[in-house]
């Protein structure tokens, strides 16, 4: 996954940074040991993503900002050291022109916001165990999960009529009414 997004590892470290601040909140505010809320450090949820190649993390943009400096740093230092030209690619995906990048895009829309998976929430087992069921984009193009429920995406994502909207809405809450109910 590395390969394919330089951003990779500092995404798994800001994500576990997160989990563990907020355990320690947890730990901080509880009144005894058994109300503190351990199940946030499994990270389950990003374990399965990741094994399934959907994981994705939104950093933080002076985060990011740093990242790339850091990356663009070392392409530098590399291609210098190595006698590489600027086109050259070592393997594949290595050294790609900007042109080549996929831009990723936010979804901000305040009215969206009830879709987004919530921290209760296992994205695998509510979601993506359902993604059969997802509703297409004029019954050809399925809905990107990805963008609508975890708010980032490439920008060649798909966007919603009033209508896809509807049927998406229907979708999320199906899905989490299946998710409510306890398995025997």
């Amino acid at each position: 996954m590395h390969s394919s997004n330089p951003y990779f590892h500092v995404k798994v470290m800001f994500t576990m940074d997160n989990a563990l601040q907020s355990h320690w909140r947890s730990s901080s505010s509880a009144t005894d040991r058994p109300s503190v809320n351990d199940n946030i450090l499994r990270m389950s949820d990003m374990q399965d993503s990741i094994l399934r190649l959907n994981f994705n993390q939104m950093l933080p943009k002076l985060i990011s900002d740093k990242v790339l400096v850091l990356i663009n740093a070392n392409k530098d230092e590399k291609d210098k050291g190595s006698g590489l030209g600027e086109n050259s690619k070592q393997f594949p995906g290595a050294n790609q022109d900007n042109k080549d990048k996929q831009v990723l895009i936010y979804d901000n829309d305040n009215s969206h916001q009830h879709w987004k998976v919530k921290e209760s929430e296992n994205f695998s087992k509510t979601f993506y165990s359902q993604l059969k069921e997802c509703p297409k984009i004029s019954n050809v193009k399925m809905i990107c999960m990805k963008f609508f429920l975890r708010g980032v995406c490439v920008k060649s994502c798909n966007s919603l009529s009033d209508e896809d909207k509807k049927k998406f809405d229907s979708f999320i809450t199906s899905c989490r009414e299946i998710a409510a109910k306890p398995v025997f």
